[in-house]
């Protein structure tokens, strides 16, 4: 009964501060559908070994999540951060021969998980909204490796592995919006993330956001 009394409490403050008109943040949450363009295969040897080769297998259609919170500065200009998270993953069924040694993989789950911040500069209208900044990333994805040991034995090593490279780079996004209340939008967004190795990730996910 107390923790019920608390939520409701928490909930008429929450519509009472929201209902304001000098309300200075916006909080949203997405989850949608994203896009890498390096997506496929990981090969353990060169892809020319086909048959002696041991291969993890990764969708470039994957989904994410997001979290952005985004200060008003002055008239429709903010300032925010922002935070996604990306997962992408593929059942793996593959059987491969090295030194005559058969190995397979089995309903393998190979997966990618991609986390990125960014800050900005986000401009809001009524109906439209957009931003751009900068962003870090990192990732860990199943790597293979194959390779005979000094006794003459095969090794073979799948690895969670990081990967901390090119991770700062360029981001921009435009997004449509529906106000529902004076304070609470329904919209949908499509956000580009570039870093110096070229574009890490295209996502489009709708949203909800709240002024408070």
């Amino acid at each position: 009964m107390k923790k019920t009394l608390i939520i409701i409490l928490f909930l008429l403050n929450a519509n009472s501060l929201f209902g304001q008109n000098n309300n200075r943040f916006i909080f949203a949450s997405s989850y949608g559908l994203s896009y890498i363009d390096y997506g496929g295969k990981f090969y353990a040897l060169p892809p020319e070994f086909e048959t002696n080769n041991i291969v993890t297998d990764i969708n470039s259609i994957g989904t994410v999540m997001g979290f952005e919170l985004d200060y008003n500065i002055k008239n429709n200009n903010y300032v925010g951060v922002g935070f996604s998270r990306q997962h992408h993953s593929k059942k793996v069924n593959n059987t491969f021969y090295f030194n005559n040694n058969e190995f397979t993989l089995d309903n393998y789950q190979s997966n990618l998980n991609k986390t990125l911040i960014d800050i900005r500069y986000k401009r809001v209208y009524k109906y439209f909204t957009w931003s751009a900044g900068l962003f870090y990333f990192w990732e860990s994805y199943a790597t293979p490796s194959i390779y005979t040991n000094d006794s003459g034995g095969v090794n073979i090593i799948l690895d969670n592995s990081y990967n901390n490279k090119d991770q700062f780079g360029f981001y921009a996004s435009a997004g449509c919006l529906f106000p529902i209340k004076n304070n609470i939008n329904l919209g949908i967004q499509t956000k580009a993330y570039y870093s110096f190795a070229g574009i890490e990730t295209i996502s489009l996910a709708p949203f909800i956001a709240f002024r408070f």
